[in-house]
C-alpha cells in the first residue's frame, strides 16, 4: 500500500488561517485595551482621555456617585455598590469603595473579559477610587490581563489623613497589578508652584493621559515592527512601581530628541537613582518622528540605566507638537522612597 503523498493539492491541506482565527491571536485586536476610571477622580480622567480620542481602547467609568457619572463620557458605566451606597458615594471612606467593588464584582468582571490589557486609573485619597482600584486590578489580572495602575498622590495641602488613606490604597494595588505607574501631586509644585488649585487638578490629569497615551503608542509600535508581546511583558509583568517622565526638545533632528530625553530624566517624577531600573518604556511623540531619533533617545538612556535592564521602543505622531519633540519615559522595578 503506498503512502500517502504529503505534498499532494488537496484542497483542505491549502485551507490557511481565517481572518476570525487570526484575530483570536492577534495582540490588540478589536477592543483588547480597556481603561477603567476608578472613584471620582478615575473617572474625570476618563472623561479627559474620551475626548483625547485615543484609538484601540475602550473606556469604563466605575464610581459610587450616580450623578457624579452621569456627567462622563465613557463606553462603559459601573454604578460600583448599588445596594451599598444607593448612588451616593463612599464619603470618603475606602471601606466603603472596597465594599462597594466586591458588591459589583460581577460587572467588573464583565466589563473586563476578553481584554488583553486593563488600565486602573484613580486618585488615591477619597473613598472609592482607593478602595475599589485594587479590587478592580485584582479581578483583571486574575483573568490574565497584563494590568496597569496609573494614580495620583494627594497634594501636602490635603492632609495628612487623605495621604495615610492614599498609601493604604497604592500598596494593595501594587500587590494587585504588574505595574503602577505613581504620581505624587505634590510634585507638580516644583515645576510651577504658583499654580491654582484647579489648574494644578488639571496638570495632575494631564501626566495621567499622556501617561496611558505613552503605553498604548508603544503597543502599536510593537505591532509595527513585530516585536513579540512577550517582550513587552517581560518588562512590566509583576514589576511593582514605576516612575514617569516627560521632557521637550526643539531644534535640528538629532538635538531635539537629546534635549527631550534630559528633560524628561529632569522631570521631578523622575527624582530617583535610574541605575536600579530592571526596564524602561520609551515613547517619541513628533509630528514627524523618525527611526533616527528613536535610536539616538535608546543609546541616551541606555547611559543611565544599568546594561540589564529591557528597553521597549515606541513612537506616535502628533502634529500639534509640531516643531517639538515630546518624550515620555517610564521606568520600572524603583524602589519608592
Amino acid at each position: 500500500m503506498s503512502k500517502e503523498d504529503p505534498y499532494s493539492e488537496r484542497s483542505d491541506d491549502f485551507r490557511g488561517t481565517t481572518e476570525d482565527e487570526l484575530e483570536q491571536y492577534a495582540v490588540g485586536s478589536g477592543s483588547s485595551i480597556r481603561i477603567f476610571g476608578m472613584g471620582g477622580g478615575g473617572s474625570n480622567t476618563i472623561n479627559r482621555l474620551y475626548r483625547e480620542k485615543i484609538p484601540g481602547v475602550d473606556l469604563i467609568a466605575c464610581n459610587t456617585d450616580a450623578n457624579h457619572l452621569l456627567r462622563i463620557k465613557a463606553k462603559g458605566k459601573v454604578l460600583l455598590g448599588e445596594n451599598l451606597t444607593k448612588g451616593q458615594g463612599a464619603g470618603g471612606d475606602p471601606r466603603i469603595g472596597e465594599e462597594a467593588a466586591h458588591e459589583s464584582e460581577k460587572d467588573l468582571l464583565g466589563k473586563i473579559k476578553g481584554a488583553e490589557i486593563v488600565f486602573i486609573t484613580a486618585g488615591l485619597g477619597g473613598g472609592t477610587g482607593t478602595g475599589s482600584a485594587y479590587f478592580a486590578a485584582k479581578v483583571a489580572k486574575e483573568q490574565g490581563a497584563l494590568t496597569f495602575g496609573v494614580v495620583t498622590l494627594p497634594f501636602e495641602s490635603e492632609g495628612k489623613r487623605r495621604m495615610r488613606k492614599a498609601v493604604w490604597g497604592l500598596k494593595k494595588l501594587i500587590a494587585s497589578c504588574d505595574c503602577v505607574i505613581v504620581i505624587p501631586n505634590e510634585k507638580l509644585l516644583t515645576v510651577a508652584p504658583d499654580l491654582p488649585v484647579d489648574a494644578a487638578f488639571r496638570e495632575a490629569d494631564e501626566v495621567i493621559v499622556k501617561a496611558i497615551r505613552a503605553i498604548t503608542e508603544i503597543l502599536s509600535y510593537t505591532r509595527l515592527i513585530n516585536l513579540d508581546m512577550r517582550d513587552l511583558e517581560e518588562v512590566v509583568r509583576n514589576s511593582g512601581a514605576a516612575v514617569i517622565g516627560i521632557g521637550y526638545g526643539t531644534g535640528d533632528y538629532g538635538e531635539r530628541v537629546r534635549h527631550a530625553v534630559k528633560d524628561a530624566i529632569a522631570s521631578p517624577f523622575l527624582d530617583l537613582d535610574l541605575s536600579s531600573a530592571t526596564g524602561v518604556l520609551i515613547n517619541i511623540s513628533a509630528a514627524d518622528p523618525t527611526i533616527d531619533e528613536t535610536n539616538i533617545a535608546t543609546e541616551e538612556v541606555k547611559k543611565l540605566i544599568a546594561d540589564r535592564a529591557k528597553i521597549i521602543m515606541g513612537t506616535g505622531i502628533e502634529k500639534s507638537l509640531e516643531p517639538k519633540i515630546q518624550v515620555t519615559l517610564i521606568v520600572t522595578g524603583l524602589k519608592l522612597p
